[in-house]
């Protein structure tokens, strides 16, 4: 609990800094940098739940093998008898 506080009060700390710190940055910011840092991390956040995807599972209350492989399976038609060969 300790480290955890330290670590805590560190980051604001340096935080207030770099506020404090501040300076005119000179420089130019494209509209769409926004929305590029938005796409980059959905693709994050979907990466990182499609490798734990198993945990989720679990998490939830359904293991990987009550889940159906494919929702809508077709059901397979019942095969005809084959007729017998008299010899």
């Amino acid at each position: 609990m300790r480290r955890f506080l330290f670590l805590l009060l560190t980051a604001v700390g340096f935080a207030a800094f770099l506020v404090a710190a501040e300076r005119p940055a000179l420089a130019y910011v494209d509209p769409g940098s926004g929305l590029l840092t938005l796409q980059a991390a959905a693709s994050v956040v979907a990466g990182f739940a499609f490798f734990l995807r198993r945990r989720f599972r679990a998490l939830f209350g359904r293991s990987p093998a009550q889940s159906p492989t494919m929702p809508f399976r077709a059901k397979s038609a019942p095969q005809e008898p084959q007729p017998r060969k008299v010899s």
